[in-house]
C-alpha cells in the first residue's frame, strides 16, 4: 500500500512530538521526585527537631516506656509519620508502630544506618527498605540529651510510597496536557504537511504536463525554500528546453533552407559546366576560339563552386562551433593595408580607388586576426564588385566608447530598404541577377555576421537606393 507524504510528514512530526513528551516525561517525573523528596526530607528534619526538644524536656526516668510512647504516638498522629525514640545502645524507649510489647527491644545498629550516624555525627538519614513497614522508606534521626549528655536517639521516618502518592495527580494532570499537546500537533501537523504536499503537487503536476512537451507550463510556486528552489529549478529547466526546441527547430529548417539553397546555388555553375563540356565533345573542341570560351566558362563556374564549396564549409564549421578563434590583441593598421593591398588591383582595373583612415585610437582590437581580415576582406570586396567605375571605396576605423568600429563606404546602386532587414542571412541576393553576375555565392556576409558576433563585437548596414552603403562591424578593445 503507497503511503502518502502527507501522511508520512504528519506521522514523523507525530513520532518528533511523542519523543519529545516522553524525554520531558521521563525529566519532569524525575525532578518531581527529588524536589518532593527533598521538601519531605526538610519537613521531617523540622518534625524531628520538635520530637529532639520534647524528648529532651522529659524528666521522667527511661524505664517509664509508657511516657515515652506515648510521646512517640503523639507527635506520629499529628505528622503522619513514624517516629521513634532510642536509648543510645539501641534499646526503643517508644515508637509509634511497635506494640507495648515491643518496647524495650533493641535496633539492629547495623541496619539502622540513620541511628549509628546520629550518633557519630549527630545527624543521621538514609533511604531503606524497611521489614516492618515491608517497602522503602526515608529516615532522619538525631540524638537528644538530658543535663547536656546525650542519653538517646529521636528518628522519624516515612513510607517514599507517601510522597510518591503526592505526584500521581501531578502526573495525571501532565498526562493530560501531553495528550492535549499530541491531539493539538495531529491537529496542526496535517495541514502543515499539506502546504508542503500541496506544493509538491502543484510542481508534480506541471512536470507531468512539461514531459508531454507542454514546455510553456510553469509551476507557479513561490518561497525561498528548497521547495520553491525546486519550482524555479524546473521552471528554468523548461524554459531552457523550450529555447532549446526552438533553437534546435530552427537549425532544423535553417538546414533544410541551407540544403535547397546550396542545391540552387550548385546545380547553376554544375549545368554550365556539363553544358559546356558537352558542347566541347560534341566537336566544339575543334574549333580553337570556341574552345577557348568553353574552357573558360568552365574554369570560372570551377572557381565559384570551389568559392561556394569553401563558404559552406566555413559556415558548416561556425554552426558547430568548431571555428577556431584565437583571441589576441590585434594591431589593426598591417591587416587593413592586407586587405587594400589584396584588392586594389582589381579595384584599379575598374577604377576605383581605396581609401584608408584608422584613428589613432582605433589601432588595436582584441580579436582574431583570421577572421578580422576574413570580414573586412568581405566587405571591400563586395564594394569593389558593386561600386560605380571612377568613384571611391573608404575605409574607415574610429573608437567608440569600448569598442572601435570599422566600416566600408562605396558609391554603388545602394539597397533598398525593404532589403536591409535581409542582406546578412544565408543566400540572400539583394539583386539576384547581378550577383551570379560578380560570381557571389550569397554566404559571405552571413560568415562575415556569425564571425563578428563569435567576436563579440556587431554587424550592420545603412544605405539608400542610388546612393551607396556603408557596411559597419564594431569590435571590442580589450578583453571583457
Amino acid at each position: 500500500m503507497r503511503i502518502g507524504l502527507r501522511t508520512r510528514i504528519t506521522a514523523l512530526c507525530l513520532m518528533v512530538v511523542l519523543a519529545a513528551i516522553a524525554l520531558c516525561e521521563v525529566y519532569l517525573s524525575d525532578r518531581l521526585e527529588r524536589v518532593l523528596l527533598e521538601r519531605m526530607r526538610a519537613d521531617l528534619i523540622v518534625r524531628l527537631e520538635l520530637v529532639e526538644r520534647e524528648a529532651s524536656s522529659v524528666t521522667e526516668s527511661m524505664q517509664q516506656y509508657a511516657v515515652w510512647d506515648q510521646i512517640a504516638d503523639d507527635f506520629a498522629l499529628r505528622s503522619m509519620t513514624w517516629v521513634t525514640l532510642a536509648r543510645t545502645d539501641g534499646t526503643v524507649l517508644g515508637d509509634s508502630k511497635l506494640s507495648d510489647n515491643q518496647l524495650g527491644t533493641k535496633f539492629d545498629l547495623p541496619s539502622a544506618i540513620e541511628v549509628e550516624d546520629a550518633l557519630a555525627h549527630g545527624f543521621g538519614e538514609s533511604r531503606r527498605y524497611s521489614h516492618l513497614l515491608e517497602e522503602n522508606a526515608l529516615f532522619v534521626a538525631v540524638p537528644f540529651r538530658m543535663e547536656d549528655v546525650v542519653v538517646g536517639v529521636a528518628r522519624v521516618g516515612i513510607p517514599t510510597t507517601q510522597f510518591k502518592a503526592a505526584v500521581e495527580p501531578i502526573r495525571r494532570v501532565l498526562l493530560v496536557a501531553w495528550g492535549l499537546a499530541l491531539l493539538a500537533a495531529l491537529v496542526l501537523a496535517w495541514p502543515a504537511a499539506h502546504l508542503i504536499t500541496g506544493r509538491l503537487a502543484r510542481i508534480t503536476a506541471a512536470a507531468r504536463r512539461m514531459a508531454k512537451g507542454q514546455l510553456q507550463t510553469r509551476t507557479e510556486v513561490a518561497g525561498g525554500d528548497e521547495v520553491g528552489e525546486l519550482a524555479r529549478v524546473l521552471d528554468s529547466l523548461a524554459e531552457a528546453l523550450g529555447d532549446t526546441l526552438g533553437n534546435l527547430t530552427k537549425l532544423e529548417a535553417s538546414r533544410r533552407e541551407l540544403v535547397a539553397n546550396a542545391s540552387h546555388e550548385l546545380r547553376t555553375p554544375l549545368t554550365a559546366i556539363c553544358g559546356a563540356s558537352e558542347t566541347l565533345v560534341a566537336g566544339a573542341i575543334d574549333d580553337p576560339k570556341a574552345a577557348r570560351e568553353f574552357v573558360v566558362l568552365i574554369d570560372d563556374n570551377a572557381r565559384r563552386l570551389r568559392r561556394l564549396v569553401d563558404d559552406l564549409l566555413d559556415l558548416s564549421q561556425l554552426d558547430a562551433g568548431r571555428f577556431p578563434l584565437r583571441w589576441e590583441h590585434v594591431e589593426t593598421n598591417p591587416l587593413v593595408e592586407s586587405v587594400m593591398r589584396t584588392y586594389r588591383a582589381r579595384a584599379e582595373l575598374r577604377g576605383i580607388k581605396l581609401k584608408c583612415e584608422i584613428e589613432a585610437e582605433a589601432r588595436t582590437v582584441y580579436a582574431d586576426s583570421r577572421a578580422f581580415e576574413h570580414v573586412l576582406g568581405n566587405l571591400v570586396d563586395n564594394a569593389v564588385k558593386y561600386c560605380a567605375p571612377g568613384t571611391d571605396v573608404e575605409v574607415h576605423a574610429v573608437r567608440v566608447d569600448d569598442g572601435i568600429v570599422f566600416s566600408v563606404q562605396d558609391s554603388g546602386p545602394g539597397i533598398e530598404a525593404h532589403h536591409l532587414a535581409s542582406v546578412f542571412e544565408r543566400f540572400y541576393r539583394a539583386e539576384t541577377s547581378r550577383s551570379r553576375e560578380t560570381g557571389g555565392t550569397g554566404l559571405g556576409l552571413a560568415i562575415a555576421k556569425q564571425l563578428i558576433e563569435a567576436m563579440g563585437g556587431q554587424i550592420g548596414v545603412t544605405s539608400e537606393k542610388d546612393h551607396g552603403s556603408r557596411f559597419w562591424f564594431s569590435l571590442p578593445r580589450t578583453t571583457s
